[in-house]
Parts: C-alpha cells; sequence; structure tokens
C-alpha cells in the first residue's frame, strides 16, 4: 500500500498578446472581478462562467514512435503575472497560458503514513519522468505548443513569449524544466492499485487484501494511468464499487 503511485508531470507556458483579447483583462482588478461576479450571480453569464481550460488538445509526440495522441495541451484564455509566482495573480496585458504533459507515465513514486496520529504528514517520495519514454514524450511538449502558437490567426495577436522563454529551446532544457519548476496535474494514481497479484493492494472487487470489510474505491485503486484526466473514471469506478458492494449484501 502507498506503492506504484503514478502522477502525470507538465510544463507551463505563456504568451503575451500584443492588445487587449480574451479574459485577462476583464479580471484582472478586484473592481472588474466584483463586476463578473454580480453579473455572474444575476445571470450565470460571464467571465466565471466560463471553464477554467476551454480548449484541449490530444497531442502525438511523434509520428515514429505513437500512431495516437500521448500528450494532452490545455490552453487557458488568461495570463498570470509573470513577475511573481509566490502568490496566482492574474497579469496587466491578454496572453494565453499553455499546460502540457504526458498522458501515460509510467515512473512510479510512493506515499505512506508515518503516524497513528491523524493529522501528522505523510512521508512522499515523488518521481517523475524517470523513464526512458517519459523522458521521450515530456522532451517535446514545449516544441509542440510553440507550433500551435506559431500558426495562424493566433501567431498575429502574440507579442513574445514570457516563459520559459527561447532560453527552454533543446530537448535537454525542456526536460529538466519539466522536473524543476515543473506542474503536477493532480492525478495521481496506483497507490492501491487492483491487480490479480498478491503484492496488488486491491483485488478485481476492490476489496482490499488481507483486510476484511474494507475497499479502496477511488483514483488510487486504478493500477495505471488512464489516457487522459481521472475524474470520469474514478466516477465510473464509484458506480461500479456501489454495485459491488450492494451484490456482496444482497
Amino acid at each position: 500500500m502507498g506503492e506504484r503511485v503514478i502522477e502525470q508531470r507538465g510544463v507551463t507556458m505563456q504568451v503575451k498578446f500584443k492588445r487587449p483579447v480574451g479574459m485577462t483583462e476583464r479580471l484582472n482588478t478586484l473592481p472588474k472581478q466584483g463586476w463578473e461576479g454580480l453579473k455572474y450571480l444575476l445571470t450565470r453569464r460571464g467571465a466565471i462562467a466560463d471553464a477554467g481550460y476551454n480548449l484541449l488538445a490530444g497531442i502525438a509526440s511523434s509520428p515514429a514512435h505513437v500512431d495516437h495522441p500521448d500528450i494532452q495541451g490545455l490552453f487557458v484564455p488568461l495570463a498570470l503575472d509573470a513577475t511573481s509566482f509566490d502568490s496566482v495573480k492574474l497579469a496587466k496585458h491578454s496572453g494565453v497560458m499553455f499546460l502540457g504533459y504526458g498522458i501515460k507515465p509510467t515512473t512510479t513514486s510512493s506515499i505512506h503514513i508515518t503516524s497513528a496520529d491523524p493529522d501528522a504528514l505523510p512521508e512522499i517520495d515523488a518521481h517523475y519522468l524517470e523513464t526512458e519514454e517519459d523522458q521521450r514524450v515530456a522532451s517535446v511538449l514545449l516544441d509542440k505548443a510553440r507550433e500551435v502558437f506559431a500558426a495562424p490567426p493566433i501567431a498575429d495577436l502574440i507579442q513574445e513569449e514570457e516563459y520559459p522563454g527561447p532560453a527552454v529551446s533543446t530537448h535537454e532544457q525542456v526536460l529538466a524544466y519539466a522536473k524543476e519548476p515543473g506542474a503536477t496535474i493532480y492525478h495521481a494514481v496506483g497507490a492501491n492499485g487492483m491487480g490479480p497479484n498478491d503484492d496488488d493492494v486491491t483485488d478485481s472487487r476492490l476489496r482490499v487484501r488481507g483486510v476484511s470489510g474494507l475497499r479502496v474505491i477511488d483514483a488510487s485503486s486504478l493500477p495505471i494511468q488512464v489516457s487522459g484526466n481521472t475524474a470520469a473514471p474514478t466516477m465510473a469506478l464509484a458506480w461500479r464499487g456501489a454495485e459491488l458492494i450492494a451484490e456482496d449484501n444482497s
């Protein structure tokens, strides 16, 4: 339990627009946020009603290696203040932020309790991008984003790439940037992965091996990364888990 944790690791990129386009300048001051909040309460419309990521792309890292998308790219119609990342604050100008990551990494981590005290912090041994395939996919993430931003009509709007900028361009530099600072995607799975073997934490009915009456029904039961986000698969797992519990108690 707590071993074989797998989490996606990605990179962020932001471009600055030449003129006001998108939602940044509708939300980058407190009065504007207040107005948009009021508008949402009254009409359920406006900038606050929009999705956080309203454009998602499935991208193949390399035709020579894969014949299907193995990268997910998210495009956010907002620009963050690039002068300080100590606090999340919108920029004074318009822009777009990109977040890209390999969909199915295989590098494993671990997480374990450190005490019987439920408030004690766990011990997390996090690892990312250690396998050759994970590194190959991560190394081209910025290349793919730059291809999108170099194409019209969006290329005509862009003034500059704010971060990470041209100093991060080789595959080695991109891989280092993905590791530090990088970004986790909050899609961790596997800590209680199910499977047929004795060392798999849960069995095919989501029961914890060696413990009577205990099941784990959440994303940690997934033994491998799914090809995309984990929310819907976890909901499906919960649905199936509820059916299994009902069957065992009927």
